[in-house]
């Protein structure tokens, strides 16, 4: 397949998901060498295609995998050492690399998932957890 039948297919396969500009895209992805829609996705807050982050994919899976009883994951933080999640008692337990322990009481899946998914752990801890749910100290 030449150049141009590459940029058709792959304009093609995206005229469902951005058919203003699938063309100008098309000509992008198949000259960075990306050419097919399985190695990219639309991101939906900004509409922008990016390459598809599987360690986000296979974290994504891991929570969908524990179908509401438990999960649990070791962050890359500078000052998160793990969380726990129990989706049935809505617990979420973090334990920092300074040794404290919390309980965050009454967190909805959607908030523990938005913690995986995040770029910056810490970050979105700070933001859309520790000031939103009551906590207790475990230790």
């Amino acid at each position: 397949m030449n150049r141009e039948e590459q940029i058709e297919a792959v304009r093609l396969e995206l005229d469902g998901i951005i058919a203003p500009k699938s063309a100008e895209v098309a000509v992008y992805l198949v000259d960075s060498g990306i050419g097919t829609k399985d190695r990219f996705e639309v991101d939906e807050a900004s509409g922008k295609i990016r390459p598809i982050d599987y360690r986000q994919k296979e974290q994504e899976a891991k929570v969908e995998e524990a179908s509401g009883i438990q999960s649990f994951m070791t962050p890359e933080s500078s000052n998160i050492h793990s969380v726990h999640y129990d989706a049935l008692k809505e617990l979420l337990e973090v334990t920092f690399k300074g040794g404290g322990v919390y309980r965050y009481l009454a967190v909805p899946a959607s908030a523990f998932k938005g913690m995986l998914t995040a770029e910056s752990k810490g970050k979105y801890f700070n933001a859309e957890i520790k000031s939103r749910y009551s906590y207790e100290k475990v230790r």
